[in-house]
């Protein structure tokens, strides 16, 4: 995966790595479920980490925001 290098020699940006990796049928084959956090009784549609990835905040068709610290 030359995006990483590309990235790391500065010839890509920070904004453009996100969308490729974000589009890249490749890098969503490698994802596994690790862990399931069942705080919402609908879709999630969003979720946010904080900066030290300790906390998640989401938001779902239940229509709640949740903070969870997993």
């Amino acid at each position: 995966m030359s995006y990483l290098s590309d990235r790391q020699y500065g010839l890509l940006s920070h904004q453009r790595l996100l969308v490729k990796l974000k589009n890249s049928s490749s890098i969503t084959r490698r994802l596994n479920l690790d862990y399931t956090l069942n705080v919402h009784r609908g879709c999630v549609n969003t979720i946010w980490w904080n900066e030290l990835g300790t906390t998640i905040l989401s938001g779902s068709d239940d229509q709640n925001l949740i903070v969870t610290d997993p």
